[in-house]
């Protein structure tokens, strides 16, 4: 294996963007006083949008003499300038195309292209707003409709900056409608919906499409070969004809590895085909290197470079980690400080959450100023291990759903958050509430497997002072049981047999959006006196690949026991299923979670009433209720019932579920 996923430089200058010609503008000093927008009316003067445009061009030429990356505080600048130019056009409803445009690449210039997004989008929505509005002849809001500019801020966000999550927002801007309907570009909307499908991975969520796309570009490679390449097209030069070859050899590749990673191991067999999708977009680009000066070159291929080069940015986010692991395994070649740079280059330009704790691994020893050699690299390679090793776990332990009838057992009160009440319908209609792992009746909840893994630590939740860690990781549960209607069940969750058993059918949920699946997982249950083999088949009915996961877990205590200078981080990464574990005293529960886990705060994050909120999520999708089953020791039926049965008609009308059964205990409990 060649490494090409870390030594590949994805940022080019081959490509032409934007940027390319950006630089400073002539401005009147006159204009230009630092207090300029500071009165009252500012705004209402017709020449305030130029006094705010001549003090941006003072900023942005400040700010290029100066030789370096603009600082923080010319980009404070020139968005406030910004801010003030766009306010007035608002007011005067005029747009001076030139000064907008060059005021708009220059946030990207400095970086400011996060924000230059929510202004368009915000200006874009108030203006679709106001074409409503039968009060007005025309809207007061001045359209910024430059579809080709933003698609050239996409492609200088992609190919100059690899940032293809940003530069998928920019090719969206380019594909909206700003002024009616027969302005809209329908070419930019497909492909900003094409990249938009490729980064949601929405081709790879059933494994009939998931084939289908890899049978169509596998038939597609070997069709070009068998005909020889199209010689017989006279308007293609050699150059084209390969260019396109290996534009269908990566995709080819690409589909193959998708279809790869649904299995068990599968991104380690993957490996080598994305050593070879690397090379064919190696080839790729020294054609285009060779041949951007051609006038006729960019056309019909500009696209499909976009698309591939979404693909490798995807795919460096879905292997780095499996990359870096195999590594580990190779250490002639780790100790090369040319793969070794080479891999934490890619470390920290990656965004993908799973790489989240390598790459605040590496941030903290760099703060500490410690010297990345040696042991450092060395331990990050097995942090990058463990990772694998326990995504490897987490596999194991999903299921795509229940497949049988699951219960939750819950009090009346807890079932009425989900009922619409004498309020009007809301977002919380008809869901089940997520909540955080700390209001859960366990004290041992994620300490079986660290015990396990680490059995001569007794100090697990101390911090490197060794007092008592008080945090609490950011993970949400919801519980279920194929045990329906059973006493132990009742007394210890159901509110001592006061409340209810709400009964799924197989399958479990109602999803709102195609493709989005409640993290379903089965709790894993561990004996205490045996260290070799604690994962017991009779203590684990159902559960896939037992020899495998004993094996997995060997390994990530082995490596733990290794390196105990980073035994921190590596109880940070099994957080992600140390919940997912439990002792065998409790297999009887035979357990099945909803396990949601956040490295840092979310917006997706809620939070109860009252003087001490609780933390909890609200998931996007419904409980496919079955049946309701009220408790042996429920009381007030007669009283209780009719407005219930009136609340759970009102909820299914909401959630377009169908009307559960409301049925009482067969057990005779006092």
């Amino acid at each position: 294996m060649q490494y090409r996923i870390l030594t590949i430089k994805l940022q080019t200058s081959a490509v032409r963007t934007v940027l390319d010609s950006f630089g400073p503008r002539d401005y009147d000093e006159r204009y230009v006083q630092p207090d300029y927008d500071e009165h009252d009316s500012f705004g209402f003067y017709e020449g305030d949008a130029r006094r705010a445009y001549e003090h941006a061009c003072f900023v942005i030429h400040t700010a290029l003499e100066k030789k370096g990356e603009p600082s923080a505080a010319d980009a404070a600048d020139l968005k406030r300038d910004m801010e003030n130019y766009l306010s007035c056009l608002y007011t005067w409803a005029e747009t001076e195309t030139e000064q907008a445009e060059y005021l708009m690449t220059a946030m990207v210039y400095f970086g400011l292209e996060e924000e230059l997004h929510q202004m368009i989008q915000e200006a874009y929505r108030d203006y679709e707003e106001e074409k409503k509005d039968p009060g007005l002849e025309e809207p007061c809001r001045v359209p910024l409709n430059f579809p080709k500019l933003y698609k050239g801020f996409g492609d200088a966000l992609l190919f100059r900056r690899g940032r293809y999550k940003a530069a998928l927002k920019f090719y969206r801007l380019a594909a909206l409608g700003w002024k009616d309907d027969s302005g809209r570009s329908l070419p930019a909307m497909l492909e900003a919906a094409r990249f938009g499908n490729l980064v949601a991975g929405k081709r790879g969520n059933d494994q009939e499409g998931r084939m289908f796309a890899y049978a169509q570009a596998a038939a597609d490679v070997k069709d070009r070969a068998a005909s020889g390449g199209d010689k017989d097209k006279a308007s293609e030069s050699a150059d084209d004809e390969a260019f396109f070859g290996h534009i269908r050899e990566c995709r080819y590749r690409y589909y193959k590895i998708q279809d790869s990673l649904q299995n068990f191991e599968g991104a380690s067999l993957a490996l080598d085909d994305t050593d070879r999708f690397y090379e064919a977009l190696r080839r790729i680009l020294v054609l285009w290197e060779q041949n951007m000066k051609r006038k006729d070159w960019k056309r019909g291929k500009i696209s499909s470079l976009r698309e591939i080069y979404f693909m490798a940015y995807l795919l460096r986010e879905q292997l780095l980690l499996q990359t870096l692991a195999q590594l580990a395994g190779n250490p002639g070649i780790a100790r090369q400080d040319t793969y070794r740079r080479a891999a934490l280059d890619c470390l920290r330009a990656t965004e993908a959450d799973g790489l989240e704790i390598l790459r605040q691994y590496v941030k903290e020893i760099q703060e500490r100023g410690e010297r990345q050699e040696g042991d450092f690299f060395d331990v990050l390679l097995t942090l990058a291990q463990v990772a694998v090793w326990s995504g490897d776990i987490r596999d194991c332990l999903r299921i795509p759903s229940a497949g049988q009838r699951v219960a939750y057992y819950t009090s009346m009160n807890t079932l009425g958050y989900m009922l619409p009440g004498l309020k009007e319908l809301s977002a919380g209609t008809g869901r089940f509430a997520v909540m955080h792992m700390a209001y859960m009746n366990d004290p041992n909840e994620g300490r079986t497997l660290k015990r396990y893994l680490l059995p001569d630590d007794s100090g697990l939740d101390r911090t490197p002072s060794g007092r008592r860690d008080a945090s609490y990781p950011y993970v949400f549960m919801k519980c279920f049981t194929p045990l329906i209607d059973d006493l132990p069940m009742w007394e210890m969750y159901g509110d001592h047999a006061k409340g209810c058993c709400i009964v799924l059918r197989p399958g479990c949920f109602i999803s709102e959006e195609e493709g989005v699946r409640p993290p379903l997982f089965r709790v894993c249950y561990l004996r205490k006196d045996d260290a070799k083999n604690p994962v017991h088949a009779e203590d684990n009915p159902g559960l896939r690949m037992i020899r495998q996961l004993r094996l997995r877990l060997r390994k990530i205590g082995e490596t733990m026991r290794k390196n105990p200078a980073a035994r921190n981080w590596y109880l940070r990464i099994i957080d992600s299923i140390a919940y997912l574990f439990k002792d065998a005293d409790y297999h009887h529960e035979r357990e099945i979670r909803i396990f949601y886990q956040y490295l840092k705060a979310n917006d997706d994050f809620c939070h109860t009433p009252g003087d001490c909120p609780k933390l909890y999520i609200m998931p996007r999708f419904y409980p496919d209720i079955e049946e309701i089953i009220l408790g042996p020791k429920f009381e007030g039926r007669a009283e209780r019932m009719p407005y219930l049965q009136e609340q759970l008609e009102k909820m299914c009308r909401y959630t377009g579920g169908r009307m559960p059964w409301l049925t009482t205990s067969g057990i005779e409990y006092r």
